[in-house]
C-alpha cells in the first residue's frame, strides 16, 4: 500500500483479467471434452448414462466459463473506471486517485 492509502497497479489488474480469460478458455476446453461423450463401444444403457453425465457437466462448465468471462470483463471495467477517475482528478488538480482517496474516505468532498 502506498503512503497515500491505496495502490492498485494497472498491470496487476490487467494480469487478473488475463488470468480470468485463461481460466475461461480452460473451462471451455474441458466442456468440449465432456459434451458430447464418445460412447463408441459402450452398451446403450451405459452410453445413455455417459451422455447424460457429459451433457450435465458440459453445461455446468459452460456456465462457469461465462462467469469467468464476466469476471474478466468486470476487472477490465474497474481498470477503465480507475483510469478515467485518475484522469478526471488530474484535470481538477489532484495528483490522482491515490492522493484523493484518503480525503474522500474521511468525508472530504471533491470540488
Amino acid at each position: 500500500m502506498s503512503p497515500d492509502g491505496i495502490d492498485l497497479p494497472a498491470e496487476e489488474l490487467a494480469a487478473a483479467a488475463v488470468a480470468w480469460e485463461l481460466g475461461a478458455d480452460a473451462l471451455r476446453a474441458a466442456a468440449r471434452l465432456l459434451d458430447p461423450v464418445d460412447a463408441a463401444g459402450l452398451s446403450p444403457r451405459v452410453a445413455a448414462a455417459a451422455a447424460a453425465f457429459g451433457a450435465a457437466w458440459g453445461d455446468e462448465l459452460a456456465g462457469c466459463e461465462r462467469r469467468a468471462w464476466s469476471c474478466a470483463d468486470g476487472v477490465r471495467g474497474v481498470l477503465a473506471d480507475l483510469a478515467a477517475t485518475d484522469d478526471a482528478l488530474a484535470l481538477r488538480g489532484f495528483g490522482g486517485l491515490a492522493h484523493a482517496l484518503p480525503s474522500l474516505l474521511s468525508g472530504g468532498a471533491l470540488r
